[in-house]
């Protein structure tokens, strides 16, 4: 049992030596290795009979017996101590209290023998001096103390995915789960069912839902836990540019389109900042045809949910930006990737065409000329072409020219759109 209390603290502290400084006296010394080596009933017997023994001793690193059953989970130790007065309060050097440790290893069987021991400090027999890392304090205060690191029991639970041990400090005890914020522990360290379990309880996703923890908790592929942080209903808002990105640019180069929808959805917006940066993002995907293809497919989100792209000037400064940039490496990029890209950005022209975003004028015309048909997301380009014809003239329409586009609109999709028979003639013409 020595071996086992021992190798459970070298863990945890790795580079110190973790041996109790046992007592002066050799009852005390007795009682210490006794404990040390499992020998309870020796232990015990010391303890009834004599009164100068010091069981809240503490290590050069502040750990006390009390400290080493809780981490070695050993119960009859634990139980032992318990029952002669041992203080449950006492801090190491990290501020971790026997809670912290019960917390962290996920020993569920000590939480309610350690939490029944009333932690405010207790007279020990003749003892003249106590451990200077007591402190007096309530039950509740002991249930949500801190350590040095601002951690309770409670986040130590759930950033190690203790999903019982953190149900029980919450219902039983009453653990206040906005304290220093445990939802932004689990969600970073990807779980799931602990952030389930905070936010039925109320925890706050607004601290959690802030750019620096969503770009981490991307990082790290915790997608999952993002969809559940954004389908709480909160209210999401851009941060200025100074902020830095926002929530929905860190989706979007995860390049999770389920997640985009999701934020939209929530009316979720890009900052000044955000549109620059996705610009400059190609570069990281122009090697990939899945990673464009996923990339486009987030950009087509943001114009048919009208995010920030509602204003015509944004739109058509995002296209024309993004046309210069896969421009760039039309001549180190694969040809075939470059092709792809194109594909997808003349359907993203397309789409805004559609939606109004981009307005149709004369100065767009070269633009409607590039639009292809041959690819797998097609856009309605008649009811695109019945908006162009409903303000321009026939005049206007032959000098577009619009070639390949105009090729797959044969004669019964030009009767959609009502136009004189003599127009449908002209529009059927091959130079068209």
């Amino acid at each position: 049992m020595m071996l086992t209390l021992m190798s459970s603290t070298n863990n945890n502290n790795s580079n110190s030596d973790t041996t109790l400084a046992l007592g002066s006296t050799f009852n005390e010394q007795t009682f210490y290795r006794s404990c040390l080596l499992g020998d309870l009933e020796r232990a015990q017997c010391i303890l009834r009979t004599t009164s100068q023994i010091n069981i809240n001793r503490q290590n050069d690193e502040g750990l006390t017996l009390l400290h080493l059953g809780c981490i070695s989970n050993f119960y009859g130790l634990v139980q032992l101590l318990l029952q002669h007065h041992a203080q449950i309060d006492i801090q190491d050097e990290n501020g971790w209290t026997c809670l912290h440790y019960i917390a962290m290893k996920g020993h569920r069987a000590l939480i309610k023998l350690i939490l029944n021991k009333p932690p405010s400090r207790l007279p020990l027999m003749e003892l003249s001096s106590s451990p200077e890392n007591s402190i007096n304090i309530s039950k509740n205060d002991y249930i949500n103390l801190c350590d040095k690191q601002g951690k309770t029991a409670l986040i130590l639970a759930c950033e190690y995915g203790h999903l019982d041990l953190a149900e029980l400090l919450i219902e039983d005890y009453k653990a206040d789960v906005n304290k220093n914020n445990p939802l932004h522990y689990a969600s970073i360290e990807g779980k799931l069912d602990v952030c389930q379990l905070l936010i039925k309880y109320g925890s706050n996703v607004k601290h959690v839902l802030m750019p620096k923890v969503v770009q981490e908790i991307c990082q790290r592929g915790h997608m999952q836990v993002l969809r559940l942080l954004v389908n709480s209903k909160y209210k999401l808002s851009p941060p200025s540019r100074a902020d830095g990105n926002s929530v929905l640019y860190h989706s979007i180069i995860t390049l999770d389109k389920s997640v985009v929808q999701e934020l939209l959805e929530h009316e979720a917006r890009l900052n000044e900042k955000d549109v620059h940066d996705l610009l400059a993002h190609v570069s990281t995907l122009i090697d990939s045809i899945q990673h464009l293809d996923q990339y486009f497919d987030c950009l087509t989100c943001l114009f048919q949910y009208r995010t920030n792209f509602d204003d015509s000037k944004i739109a058509k400064y995002f296209i024309k930006q993004l046309a210069e940039q896969i421009s760039l490496y039309t001549s180190t990029a694969s040809s075939l990737v470059i092709k792809h890209a194109l594909i997808r950005l003349k359907y993203l022209f397309a789409l805004s065409l559609y939606g109004a975003q981009i307005p149709l004028r004369k100065t767009t015309a070269k633009w409607c000329a590039q639009i292809m048909c041959d690819t797998q997301r097609q856009v309605n380009l008649s009811d695109v072409f019945k908006q162009l014809t409903s303000t321009w003239s026939l005049r206007h329409i032959l000098r577009i020219k619009i070639k390949r586009s105009m090729i797959t609109f044969n004669r019964n999709e030009l009767k959609k759109l009502q136009l004189p028979q003599h127009s449908q003639r002209f529009l059927a013409f091959d130079y068209l």
